[in-house]
């Protein structure tokens, strides 16, 4: 028997072995020696890294290391880059076809290079502003309600509620501004939306594959970021559309659209959880996704 003092660090996607990887609690321990443990969402025991000793303890698994590892997975790189390049091309083709089609007649090269442009340069509003403000409430608000068990649903809505203001938030700054600088009017306003949010959810699709190690390109996980990308593109189009309507119009769509961008981003938790399977979660996004598809493209035929 012996006392032990740690603190747990964070709730993080982890590589646990070699192409295994789980989201897990860290744990860091100070006594009685420092150690590094890890939970999965089990409450399972996974994996202990224990660096004086240069030994690390898996499930099923002991393995002694003749010199330490970094703790956690490899940093992304050139080579990373060029691995996921493919997938990156990928989300470039699906954004720039959906945003076109979306754009329809009122396409203008100018305005399309300039819309794309301003919605890729917003995603560092959500990696410096939104992901840390989403980290902060995870941590506060998520991660101790797991200890009661359950989904932990509400906590987790109210964690991820940032990334549904900041990004519907930033479309619609973004429609704004063409609108001020007098370059778009009447249906215009939609076709920079689309383009806006394309720009942006083409820098996040990107962006999530670079921060998940080992990412193949045919998998369930590019399948989620396509999708996400046309919700962005065709939220922004909504929200453009909406903003020329003006009026109650623009605040029902805008508050629905922010509830729809959360609620889809809580979906992976059903398969953290072991709830549901990817598969089913995937179709549960589509399907939401293609909904928001065809009620804005008939609302813009309706309103022309």
């Amino acid at each position: 028997m012996a006392r032990i003092k740690g603190e747990v660090k964070e709730w993080c996607f982890q590589e646990l072995y070699a192409n295994h990887y789980d989201s897990v609690f860290l744990v860091k321990l100070t006594e009685p020696t420092p150690q590094e443990l890890f939970f999965n969402a089990q409450s399972r025991l996974v994996k202990i890294n224990i660096p004086e000793q240069k030994m690390r303890i898996y499930l099923d698994v002991v393995r002694q290391d003749a010199t330490p590892e970094e703790a956690y997975g490899p940093s992304f790189g050139v080579r990373e880059f060029f691995r996921l390049l493919p997938n990156y091309m990928v989300y470039l083709v699906i954004g720039l076809i959906w945003a076109s089609l979306l754009a329809g007649r009122w396409y203008s090269r100018s305005l399309s290079h300039l819309a794309l442009a301003a919605g890729a340069a917003a995603f560092l509003v959500v990696a410096l502003i939104q992901l840390p403000i989403q980290r902060y409430l995870f941590m506060r608000w998520y991660v101790p309600s797991l200890a009661d068990g359950g989904l932990a649903i509400v906590p987790a809505l109210a964690a991820l509620i940032p990334a549904g203001l900041v990004q519907e938030g930033l479309k619609l700054l973004g429609v704004w501004l063409f609108g001020r600088s007098g370059r778009i009017t009447g249906s215009q306003f939609a076709v920079a939306g689309a383009l806006f949010g394309a720009g942006l959810g083409m820098v996040e699709a990107c962006y999530l594959d670079s921060v998940v190690p080992g990412l193949e390109l045919f998998s369930w996980s590019l399948v989620e970021r396509a999708f996400m990308l046309l919700f962005h593109s065709t939220s922004g189009a909504l929200i453009g559309w909406s903003w020329a309507a003006r009026g109650r119009v623009l605040v029902v769509s805008l508050s629905g659209l922010v509830l729809a961008n959360t609620g889809l981003r809580c979906l992976p938790l059903f398969v953290q959880q072991g709830v549901l399977p990817v598969e089913v979660t995937t179709l549960v996004l589509a399907v939401v996704v293609l909904l928001t598809v065809i009620i804005t493209l008939l609302l813009m035929k309706k309103r022309g």
